[in-house]
């Protein structure tokens, strides 16, 4: 049997972990206020990205808090956008099943009427393979170079993901920009490659001067919740000169245990540039908080 590639892994994680239900994420859960705020921080974008003609909306989730979770939860979600078609794609199985099945007991308990006209779900490695396979897509319209009809992208905490190899990356790119109009919307975001550089500078400044031929640990840090951990050697001064390969394992509880992929931020601009998309707005979440966080108190 062949080994899992880092991919593969990923799904396979993702398709292995028990889904608890509602009231443990709520109320027994050990990150139930990670969850939240990761879930606030969802809709604030999308909300402060979306206007009022978008009618089309492809997500692309790495974690199970699908769309269904968003509509439920006490900031706003997708359900009071106007959505004609909601399209939800993840590469593991059961995150989609969970997705759909979220979805229609959503819709059961609508009490205002439905403002997303319609939701689809597939299970789709949005890195390894084109969504022109998806036929939601293609009935909204794929057009690799050109652009095609839908408003908005989601990519909440699964970007980093693609990294592994310019192949991933540059499909992921593709795949968006065949998939959006022209203006269209990205809405993405990844670890901080700032924040991962100061750690690996702080570890590093705790090992001082080896002996030669002495043992140098891996750079890892972390705590109770979440720990990183890089496996092999890493730039004394944090500074990745790579947009490909870069791995780290992750570890959170009750949610995620994968290998995942530093993000370099500029070189991911200059890629990004490449395929027609500006930067409009970057922030850390603290940040995020502090803008939109004071407008809806």
């Amino acid at each position: 049997m062949a080994p899992l590639n880092d991919s593969d892994e990923v799904r396979s994680f993702y398709n292995s972990v028990e889904n608890l239900g509602a009231d443990f994420r709520k109320n027994e859960s050990r990150i139930k206020g990670l969850r939240a705020f990761n879930n606030w921080i969802k809709c604030a974008l999308i909300h402060k990205f979306a206007v009022i003609d978008d009618r089309q909306f492809v997500q692309r989730q790495g974690l199970q808090e699908h769309a269904t979770d968003d509509a439920k939860g006490q900031s706003p979600g997708i359900h009071v956008l106007e959505i004609g078609l909601y399209v939800g794609l993840d590469p593991a199985e059961i995150s989609i099943q969970q997705a759909q099945e979220r979805w229609e007991g959503y819709q059961r308990t609508l009490k205002y009427g439905n403002a997303v006209s319609r939701a689809e779900f597939y299970t789709q490695d949005c890195f390894g393979k084109s969504l022109e396979r998806i036929p939601a897509v293609r009935e909204i319209g794929f057009a690799p170079g050109i652009g095609a009809g839908f408003d908005i992208a989601s990519m909440m905490f699964c970007m980093h993901y693609a990294f592994e190899n310019e192949t991933t990356v540059r499909m992921m790119f593709g795949n968006i920009t065949s998939a959006l109009k022209p203006c269209g919307r990205l809405i993405g975001c990844v670890p901080s490659s700032k924040v991962i550089s100061k750690h690996i500078r702080e570890f590093e400044a705790t090992l001082g001067t080896l002996e030669l031929g002495e043992y140098q640990p891996s750079v890892a840090w972390g705590n109770e919740i979440y720990n990183v951990r890089f496996p092999g050697k890493t730039p004394v001064d944090g500074v990745f000169g790579s947009l490909f390969g870069d791995r780290y394992f992750f570890s959170l509880a009750e949610a995620v245990e994968a290998p995942e992929y530093v993000v370099p931020w500029e070189l991911f601009c200059e890629l990004a540039g490449e395929y027609d998309l500006k930067l409009k707005y970057c922030k850390p979440f603290d940040e995020v908080w502090e803008e939109r966080g004071k407008m809806s108190t």
